[in-house]
């Protein structure tokens, strides 16, 4: 006969053995914070951790308000060394420099992002860097890139090119566009919106991943960051166009194409923008909630028919002609 009390001493025990890791981790590392963020940092990077937790301020209240949020979520952000990484438990089958978010008890949740400052982000230059392809861009693309990027230096950028591969191109990506797209992870997994959303297996990982990339748009422009909007679209629509070669398969299937299937989630949600308004994001996802409170799950259809529903048109062939979304 099968033994429940065993099964659940077992699961018990490795929650433990799961929360003393994250703690012995937290006690080794440095950390700031308030009651309700605690950034925890590798080395010399206070000043990082400080500019960490004041985007996590500023942007909170949006995302907020984005959800008509009524509890909060606590947040522990590790800004992690290659050192560090290893000893975290949600870290040990990832490669470092990897980003991303796992869902704790009671509203805790927590966010990994590789220390660029120390260590190479080594995964998420492999990700990125061969979609950054200084030829794939115009010539006006590429002063516009390049300004939007000296305003956010403080300094003029006189080699683009080098500049993409340094250490502080990647501090700012994380702190500016990573955080607030793993935010929103946070905020849809808190209210039913998780990875594998779909009937019958099927995932709609698109909508998972599209929404966070929205969001980041959606945050900086509420906090008024004209450079940030115009980086984070012009970035990815650059991604979008230079990996080509990955369309037809809307679903990410490894990390060679990757950022190009974030690339063509911003391409999507701008184009909807543009036709449809600025609200349309937030309109979305007011009723992909309300339909949630009373679904486990919605197929890609009942997702299309949502856009659809606030565009007052059919998108279904948009989507699959456009996406191979159906």
């Amino acid at each position: 006969m099968f033994d429940f009390t065993k099964v659940r001493l077992l699961l018990l025990f490795v929650v433990f053995i799961f929360f003393l890791s994250f703690n012995n981790v937290s006690k080794a590392m440095d950390s700031i914070g308030t009651r309700q963020f605690t950034i925890y940092f590798s080395g010399d990077s206070k000043g990082i951790a400080q500019q960490i937790l004041e985007v996590t301020q500023r942007s909170y209240p949006i995302f907020i308000e984005l959800f008509d949020a009524k509890q909060d979520l606590r947040l522990d952000i590790f800004w992690a060394d290659r050192r560090d990484w290893s000893q975290i438990p949600q870290c040990r089958n990832k490669d470092y420099g990897m980003p991303h978010m796992t869902k704790g008890e009671n509203h805790k949740h927590y966010i990994i992002l590789p220390a660029a400052n120390i260590d190479e982000p080594v995964q998420l230059i492999r990700i990125i860097k061969p979609l950054l392809d200084i030829k794939k861009l115009s010539k006006d693309e590429t002063c516009q890139l390049t300004n939007l990027l000296s305003t956010v230096e403080g300094t003029s950028i006189s080699n683009l090119d080098q500049y993409l591969s340094s250490k502080e191109f990647y501090i700012h990506f994380l702190i500016e566009i990573v955080l607030l797209h793993e935010i929103m992870h946070d905020f849809c997994f808190e209210f039913g919106i998780p990875e594998n959303y779909g009937k019958n297996g099927q995932k709609a990982w698109w909508l998972f991943e599209g929404l966070a990339q929205w969001s980041v748009l959606w945050v900086h422009r509420r906090l008024g960051n004209d450079h940030w909007v115009g980086l984070h679209e012009l970035l990815y629509r650059w991604m979008y166009r230079t990996g080509q070669t990955y369309r037809g398969n809307i679903s990410p299937i490894n990390y060679s194409n990757y950022a190009w299937f974030h690339g063509i989630l911003i391409e999507m949600f701008c184009q909807l923008e543009n036709e449809f308004g600025n609200d349309y994001g937030p309109a979305i996802l007011k009723i992909l909630l309300k339909k949630m409170n009373s679904n486990d799950f919605l197929s890609n259809q009942e997702i299309i028919a949502t856009f659809s529903c606030v565009a007052n048109q059919d998108l279904s062939t948009w989507f699959k002609s456009n996406w191979k979304i159906e």
